[in-house]
């Protein structure tokens, strides 16, 4: 087997003004925002925490303690735009001093995250998403 020298190779490079992303030429072959603290977008009086992080075309959601007891409405979150797969995830829910957890699918495609559950949510939900890479990222870093 001959091996061909490459004669004009491409340039890797790495930024980092929204998130970490490494480029190969102009093409982009790696990013992560790596966690961000978005609980200030919680809507109607949802309160909690709840943690957005894009790797790729992958959009994870990460929920902890987020009640719906004062709230006035069932959208949680505004709905991220290019959604195109979910996959539903694991939220947890207690009940009856037991903690039950199973897959629930949310429609996140430019439509509030919504669930007519008020109790108290813990979990992760994941998706991908054909939106173009941010440029500005949403809450404050973890």
């Amino acid at each position: 087997m001959k091996l061909t020298p490459i004669t004009n190779p491409v340039a890797l490079r790495l930024d980092t003004t929204v998130g970490t992303r490494i480029f190969a030429g102009d093409t982009m072959i790696f990013g992560d925002t790596d966690w961000r603290n978005v609980s200030a977008s919680l809507m109607n009086g949802w309160t909690g925490t709840v943690w957005l992080r894009r790797k790729g075309d992958q959009i994870i959601y990460r929920f902890t303690g987020v009640s719906g007891a004062a709230a006035t409405a069932s959208q949680l979150l505004p709905g991220f735009p290019g959604a195109v797969a979910i996959n539903s995830g694991k939220v947890s829910f207690p009940y009856l001093g037991r903690t039950v957890e199973f897959d629930i699918p949310w429609n996140l495609n430019g439509s509030p995250l919504s669930t007519p559950y008020r109790g108290s949510i813990s979990g992760e939900i994941s998706f991908h998403t054909k939106a173009s890479w941010p440029a500005t990222l949403s809450g404050t870093p973890a």
